[in-house]
Parts: structure tokens; C-alpha cells; sequence
């Protein structure tokens, strides 16, 4: 299944080995793959995803090559041919995302 397509304009890149998980549009990686409780959307404590806005123990680093994807998915990346703009899409099942 696909569960993140994110359009953008040159390359960006992975996440770090040690805080592999994007988030916040791919600016941001977190070590933990939860967001912090705070009781909002977005910070909930839900498992983390491009869509998420915090990160657990806000124990993060910005994203070295943004956008930034998950360390380790599977990304296929798609051109359109419009002036360098690809869509990187993940490839990862879902059930991997709620895995604790």
C-alpha cells in the first residue's frame, strides 16, 4: 500500500541511522516512532508520520537534506518531467508504521 506521497523540488533526503523517523513534512527526524502526548492532533502520541508535529521526548534533529524521508523506507521516486519536480512515494505497508 502507499502510504506517503510528498511532491518535491530537488533531491532531499534520508534521515539519520540514529533518529530515523521523519516527521513534521520531512524537516524534523526523531529517534522515537511516536509523537509526544500532547492531546492535540499531530501530538498525540500516535505512531509518527510525515503529518505529525512533535516528536517523543522531543528528542529530534532537523532533517540534514530536507525534505527528509524515513530512514530505511521504501521510496520509489517519480518523475514528471515539470523543471526537476518528483513525487517520492513509500512502498512500506502500513502495518509496518504500528509496530512498536
Amino acid at each position: 500500500c502507499i502510504v506517503a506521497s510528498i511532491k518535491l523540488l530537488g533531491a532531499g533526503g534520508s534521515c539519520p541511522a540514529g533518529h530515523p523517523h521523519a516527521y513534521s513534512g520531512g524537516n524534523y527526524c526523531c529517534l522515537h516512532g511516536y509523537e509526544k502526548d500532547e492531546g492535540r492532533p499531530g501530538c498525540n502520541g500516535s505512531p509518527i508520520s510525515l503529518g505529525s508535529h512533535c516528536c517523543k521526548k522531543d528528542d529530534h534533529v532537523s532533517c540534514p537534506t530536507a525534505p527528509c524521508y524515513s530512514f530505511g523506507a521504501g521510496w520509489t521516486t517519480v518523475s514528471n518531467g515539470q523543471k526537476g519536480e518528483l513525487t517520492k512515494l513509500c512502498t512500506l505497508c502500513c502495518s509496518l508504521l504500528h509496530q512498536r
